[in-house]
């Protein structure tokens, strides 16, 4: 008759093959003062309909754009405007 710690070490391996870890967790990117980077040549002007203010990644270019309700209106890269629009904040700047 075995003692009964061999059998919580054989339990042990079960359990941690039944849950494995989970992996970490994302770390969240602080937010910067710094300035956007500037759009690519050929920008077009979007409005921001919120008031919040955002800073948004072009889904095409990897530019960096900031919008508030102060400053609405920004110039986008043309690559990066249909995929913003489709989102449903913005639209043209005329």
């Amino acid at each position: 008759m075995g003692c009964c710690g061999q059998s919580r070490a054989a339990y042990g391996g079960i359990e941690q093959a039944r849950y494995p870890q989970a992996p970490p967790a994302a770390t969240a990117v602080p937010w910067t003062a710094e300035p956007a980077a500037a759009p690519p040549a050929g920008g077009v002007r979007l409005h921001f309909t919120r008031q919040a203010r955002v800073r948004v990644r072009g889904p095409v270019s990897g530019a960096d754009y900031v919008f508030s309700g102060s400053e609405p209106v920004q110039s986008v890269a043309a690559v990066d405007a249909d995929g913003l629009l489709r989102t449903g904040y913005f639209r043209r700047a005329y």
